[in-house]
Order: C-alpha cells, then structure tokens, then sequence
C-alpha cells in the first residue's frame, strides 16, 4: 500500500483497496489458507513438483537482486535513507518483539520464531512492488544488499539474547 501510494501505478485505473491484493504473494496466501481451513492435503506428486519449483526461488531472487543492485547508488548520499531501515528492521523490531513475546502466553520456540522472524534482513520481494510502482529499485537493493550483510552479525546477536533470557 505504501508503494501504490508513493509510487506511479502504470495503471489508468482508480486506486483501489482491491489493487493491493493483485500480487501473487497475496493470492498464494489466500489459497494456502483455505486449503488449510479445509483440511485439503495436497497429493504427493504435486508436493514433488512444488519442491522442485521452490528449489528455483533463492537464486532467481538472488539473481533479480543483482539485477536491481547499481554501485552508483551505493554512496554517502543514500546513507540517509538506508541508516533508518537498517535501525528499525535489525534493531527495533526484534526488540520490539522479544518484549512483546514475554508477555505472551506462548511456548518459548515460538517466541523465538517471531523474534528471529522479525530480525532478518529486508525482502527480496519488495523489488518487485518497486518496479511495479517505478519506485527507487536501485536503493530498495541497497537496503536488502546491506541489511543481508549486517544480518550475519545481528541474528546471532538475537538468537545469543534469546538464549540469555532462557538461562536467566
């Protein structure tokens, strides 16, 4: 919603609620959900054919990243723009969650979930939304490329407090 809304929607169309859910994730979601609501098991083959196709996702993202990625937004200039993702994505938001986590009523594996959950790095995904709504692709790259990097010292960081707060 934040991309429709800063970005150019190529389309003509008036700016909908609905638009937003016209994303694949959204509708791979959905069906996922009423499958499970319905207790639908999917058949073997096509549990087979799924994993084959998943196995394609990490360097095709990987790949588009790079794509995405030009060393000429990788300045001085830009740091202003990445400084708060970096802080609110690897900093607030695990802490943010640890503290919320101990004041839920839920097994600790699962609030150690959220707290990783909310400690990696920036989607992949979120280039695509930006060339879909001609936002800044080559930054948004920036922020994943660089979150990523500092992800290899902070999700050991959360996962060292989270055993911490088991032993205490």
């Amino acid at each position: 919603m934040v991309a429709r809304h800063y970005g150019e929607d190529t389309a003509e169309k008036p700016k909908s609620l609905w638009l937003f859910f016209n994303a694949p994730p959204f509708w791979a979601a959905a069906v996922a959900v009423i499958l499970n609501i319905n207790g639908l098991v999917a058949p073997v083959w096509f549990s087979g054919v799924l994993q084959k196709l998943s196995a394609s996702v990490v360097p095709l993202m990987l790949f588009s990243l790079g794509l995405a990625l030009s060393w000429k937004t990788v300045t001085v200039r830009n740091m202003p723009y990445v400084i708060p993702v970096i802080a609110i994505k690897m900093a607030l938001m695990p802490l943010f969650a640890m503290l919320l986590a101990r004041h839920l009523p839920i097994a600790f594996e699962y609030q150690a979930a959220a707290v990783l959950d909310l400690s990696m790095p920036s989607m992949v995904l979120g280039i695509v939304f930006c060339d879909r709504y001609r936002l800044d692709s080559a930054l948004y790259a920036m922020a994943v490329t660089i979150t990523t990097a500092i992800s290899l010292i902070t999700l050991p960081f959360w996962h060292s407090m989270l055993m911490n707060s088991i032993n205490r």
